[in-house]
């Protein structure tokens, strides 16, 4: 090959990979400029959520054989909301579902059916109690048929950072990357962990979490208020600047948040 057309296949070669880059960049940040998600979640079937939130989980529905609460509450009642524009989900599991294994198959038309039937904008599976991934990715593509939103809420603490690629909260997100709409990354446990485990924890969850949906705005970070400070609040909410995250999630863990609280997230993600 003459040297002038290795110069014009270099060049070539060159500009395609740039492309590639510029691609794959925007595919794990697209979606910065669209508008953040101010999530929480209630145990409260007739709580009124504040202003400023976008979405309200109602649960939790952890018998998931009769799709019921501990209240003895289910999907087929849509909870009251003043606010048009506040989006409704009930919560799929949580802390102390039972039995392990699900979804059955045989069970997933009827969550969809009651879900689309009572006008819930989606469901919330909160898995803490290994749920049947293949049944949960076919639960998330059939509620995407009917236009229904779904979120895969996992415990995202030292244990799953600390997993092989391998392991299961890992390949479980890898399954459902396609068919399910928000990946929620509840980082606390009974209250928030102290700043040094927030600081050595929470990015990495993130930076994880982004790798394995390889979008960036279906990333959703969860904290709770009990233990919530201006700091580890403040923390959270640069995560979620900072890596173009879809919004942030609020466990009703001591009370709702405080109008000090409720302004900072405004402040930070509403710019």
């Amino acid at each position: 090959m003459h040297k002038k057309k290795k110069i014009i296949v270099t060049k070539i070669t060159l500009i395609l990979l740039c492309l590639l880059g510029t691609f794959n960049l925007l595919a794990l940040t697209d979606g910065a400029d669209e508008q953040k998600v101010i999530g929480t979640w209630t145990q409260s079937w007739t709580y009124m959520p504040l202003n400023g939130y976008t979405t309200v989980m109602y649960g939790m529905v952890t018998n998931l054989e009769t799709l019921k609460t501990p209240g003895n509450i289910g999907p087929e009642t849509l909870p009251s909301c003043d606010s048009v524009t506040v989006s409704r989900f009930w919560t799929y599991g949580g802390q102390g579902c039972t039995p392990p294994g699900a979804p059955q198959l045989k069970q997933i038309k009827k969550i969809v059916d009651v879900t689309k039937a009572n006008g819930w904008a989606g469901v919330d599976v909160d898995n803490e109690c290994s749920m049947n991934i293949p049944n949960v990715q076919k639960l998330c593509a059939d509620l995407k048929e009917e236009n229904l939103t779904s979120n895969y809420t996992f415990i995202a603490g030292a244990e799953y950072i600390g997993e092989p690629a391998t392991g299961p909260t890992k390949t479980a997100i890898k399954m459902l990357k396609a068919s399910c709409d928000r990946f929620v990354m509840m980082c606390y446990a009974n209250e928030m962990w102290d700043q040094e485990t927030i600081k050595n924890v929470v990015p990495q969850a993130v930076s994880n979490t982004i790798q394995l949906v390889e979008r960036s705005e279906k990333c959703i970070l969860a904290l709770t208020t009990a233990g919530l400070t201006k700091e580890n609040l403040k923390f959270f909410l640069d995560q979620v600047t900072l890596n173009n995250l879809g919004g942030i999630f609020v466990w009703q863990g001591a009370g709702d948040l405080t109008t000090d609280q409720m302004a900072a997230i405004l402040e930070a993600l509403t710019k």
